[in-house]
């Protein structure tokens, strides 16, 4: 499969954001690696759990809403 995108020159920032897909996909693969591992093996405390299954919560929730999928 192949796609092509055409950007015009004011259209830089979308152009960029277009290209770097593939960052913002690993940074979030990462954070939600973070958390679990966190979550899963971190000696934390009560309150530290539960902050962190808070954020890990809304990572899903915006990555459900937005349709972006880590598969």
């Amino acid at each position: 499969m192949k796609t092509i995108l055409e950007f015009s020159a004011e259209e830089q920032q979308e152009a960029n954001t277009a290209i770097n897909g593939w960052r913002y996909h690993s940074v979030i693969w990462d954070l939600q690696q973070f958390l679990r591992s966190e979550m899963k093996h971190g000696d934390l405390s009560d309150i530290q759990y539960l902050c962190y299954e808070k954020i890990q919560t809304k990572l899903f929730e915006l990555i459900e809403t937005n349709q972006a999928h880590l598969e």
